[in-house]
């Protein structure tokens, strides 16, 4: 009996060893057939395999017929079986009679039995794929990545539950593959965009990586992470001189993490620049600021829905503000200071609930201000620097969420406006910004900054990290999650 008629009389029986790993999960075949077969230096078989060093003729099925697997072939439907015997049986013949393989060819006049050709099997010391259990991978896949929950009594009896099977080997299975996956490099950064790239920083090795080139960015853009590690760049000043009805245009761009490219967006309705940016259910919120064609002051709120791909125009802002600051937590909006129509900065606070659509005010900051840096930080909204009546600031107040009242906080070494805060698996960062700087005139001017300060929460200051950082140089600060396998270390 040829060994293609054996498989079609047995061809309702199924083989345990991965009968369900086949019909679950491509990763798990690969791990079986391609790095679980070898141990101690020898053939690991499992049950029902067997080895032959010789077979009779010659097997020669695709990869489509094989379900592009090299071990083992697959025929769907069943019925297309006795049609591959048949092709095969003639292909036999025609190489029978003239066989040209690139070696020379003798054909025996009895071919040798199944058994005589049978390699001996080596046995392994440890049980695998036994009848009455489950393979804990072939759970593990099939029930898409998801870790089999131990039973209620597994602390007290040490054996856990899986499929209703109980016992320890169940838990896990017996060897795991220790390799480093596609998600162990996502790392915690600090996502610097400017108009010429997008580089993240890791403020713990000191090192820099090229996420994606910039040079469609505008200048003096605003940018924004979401809750759902989305990165937004809106607004720069950016000059349509083929426009000539509206030359001046705020545009929109999202991140491509995959392609390491920005994806243009419908821009905004209006150009306007000074303005706030929020984030809730993966809407963006575009809050007041300055018209760039009028100048004037605007209180409009705009909204952009990922889903419909537009503009929304929502509740305005209760008073006209531009050179404020926006941040969201908890599916709540809050806009804080700024400078009024009378060009004079304010400390009202408001907070906006986008599912009921209304804007209420909170208890005001301790000083007046614009331009400055914020960042939701151990539950507390901090905010620095600025721009205030007297000029530059370097005060820090920190908004309670919990009790909803300000504190004074340690002072910046330096007053500065425009500085970015970063909030960065549980550290505080102060990024950049502008400050009056003595020049060889002897006038002072305000000149940018760009260096990197940590705040240490245990002795309560703040503690230099970098002198200078050159990617922060006109740049908008993020707290994101990124793959560095994808990144080129710059």
């Amino acid at each position: 009996m040829s060994v293609l008629d054996a498989l079609w009389e047995d061809r309702d029986v199924r083989f345990d060893v991965s009968s369900q790993a086949y019909e679950t999960s491509k990763m798990y075949r690969d791990f079986k057939l391609r790095s679980a077969l070898i141990q101690n230096k020898q053939l690991r078989l499992l049950p029902q395999e067997h080895v032959y060093d010789k077979i009779n003729g010659v097997w020669n099925l695709s990869s489509d017929q094989s379900g592009g697997y090299v071990l083992g072939f697959k025929i769907d439907p069943v019925e297309k079986l006795q049609e591959a015997v048949k092709e095969i049986n003639s292909l036999h013949k025609v190489y029978s009679a003239s066989p040209i393989f690139g070696v020379d060819y003798e054909m025996e006049e009895k071919p040798q039995s199944l058994a005589a050709l049978t390699v001996e099997q080596i046995q392994d010391d440890v049980e695998i794929d036994s009848d009455n259990h489950t393979d804990a991978f072939v759970v593990y896949y099939f029930l898409k990545g998801k870790l089999p929950e131990p039973s209620k009594n597994a602390e007290k009896t040490g054996a856990g539950e899986v499929n209703g099977d109980v016992g320890d080997e169940d838990l896990l299975p017996g060897y795991l593959n220790d390799i480093p996956r596609h998600g162990m490099f996502v790392k915690d950064l600090i996502l610097l965009v400017n108009d010429t790239a997008a580089v993240a920083y890791d403020p713990t090795e000191n090192e820099c990586y090229l996420t994606a080139l910039a040079e469609q960015i505008p200048r003096n853009h605003s940018s924004i992470v979401t809750q759902q590690n989305q990165i937004y760049v809106v607004g720069g000043l950016y000059v349509d001189e083929e426009n000539k009805d509206q030359p001046l245009q705020s545009y929109f761009f999202q991140l491509d993490n995959v392609a390491s490219e920005w994806v243009g967006l419908p821009p905004l309705p209006s150009a306007r620049c000074l303005f706030g940016l929020g984030e809730v259910d993966d809407k963006i919120y575009v809050v007041a600021g300055k018209d760039l064609q009028t100048e004037a002051s605007l209180d409009s709120v705009l909204c952009y829905d990922p889903v419909a791909a537009k503009w929304n125009e929502v509740k305005k802002l209760p008073i006209k503000v531009y050179g404020h600051n926006v941040i969201s937590h908890k599916g709540m909006i809050y806009c804080l200071g700024g400078k009024t129509d009378d060009k004079k900065c304010t400390n009202r606070v408001f907070i906006f609930n986008p599912k009921k659509g209304d804007w209420k005010d909170l208890a005001p900051m301790k000083t007046p201000r614009s331009m400055f840096g914020i960042a939701i930080h151990k539950g507390k909204i901090v905010i620095a620097g600025g721009v205030t009546e007297d000029g530059l600031s370097a005060s820090v107040e920190a908004f309670d969420l919990t009790t909803n009242k300000w504190e004074v906080m340690t002072e910046f070494p330096q007053e500065r406006s425009s500085i970015s805060l970063v909030s960065l698996a549980g550290s505080l960062y102060a990024i950049g910004g502008f400050a009056m700087i003595q020049l060889e005139s002897k006038e002072f001017a305000p000149t940018e900054v760009n260096d990197i300060w940590k705040y240490e929460d245990d002795k309560k200051e703040w503690a230099g990290m970098l002198k200078e950082i050159r990617y922060a140089s006109g740049a908008s600060c993020l707290a994101t999650r990124l793959n560095l396998f994808k990144l080129s270390k710059l």
